[in-house]
C-alpha cells in the first residue's frame, strides 16, 4: 500500500500522462475533517485509502476504497467530468441532447486507462439512460 504522497505522485502522473493539461484544483491528498476546506480529500490510512468530501464545514462523505484503481476512477470522476463537460458545451449539436457528446467524451477519455475502466463507465451511462433517456429535440 502507498502512503499518501506516493500515492498522489503515481494517481497524478497516471492521468497527466494519459490526459494532459488536468486540472486537479479542489482534489487535496491529506485528511480531510470537519472545518477543513471545502473539496475532496485523498489519503492512505489504516491500510486502507480515504475519500473524504467536504462541504459547508462538514463531513459530506467519507468512503474506503481498498486499491489504487479506485482511487484512480474517484479522481477520474472528478477530473474528467470538467473535461467531458467543456467539451460537451463546446461542440453541441442542435436537437440532439448535449448528454451525447458529454457521455461519448466520458468513455473516451476513460477508455485510455484500459478496457475494465471502458467498460465500467458504459456500465454507468447505461443504468442512467435506463432512468433518464436522451431527450433529442
Amino acid at each position: 500500500m502507498l502512503d499518501t504522497r506516493e500515492l498522489e505522485k503515481e494517481i497524478k502522473s497516471q492521468i497527466t500522462k494519459t490526459i494532459p493539461n488536468i486540472n486537479f484544483n479542489g482534489i487535496n491528498f491529506s485528511i480531510g475533517t470537519d472545518n477543513s476546506p471545502e473539496g475532496t480529500y485523498i489519503y492512505a490510512q489504516e491500510d486502507k485509502y480515504h475519500l473524504v468530501f467536504t462541504e459547508k464545514g462538514k463531513v459530506r462523505v467519507h468512503r474506503e476504497l481498498d486499491t489504487k484503481d479506485e482511487v484512480l476512477w474517484s479522481v477520474l470522476d472528478i477530473v474528467v467530468f470538467d473535461v467531458a463537460m467543456d467539451y460537451a458545451m463546446k461542440n453541441r449539436v442542435q436537437g440532439e441532447d448535449f448528454r451525447r457528446q458529454l457521455f461519448a467524451k466520458e468513455i473516451e477519455l476513460y477508455a485510455r486507462f484500459g478496457k475494465v475502466f471502458e467498460n465500467r463507465k458504459i456500465d454507468e451511462i447505461n443504468k442512467i439512460l435506463e432512468e433518464n433517456p436522451y431527450c433529442d429535440k
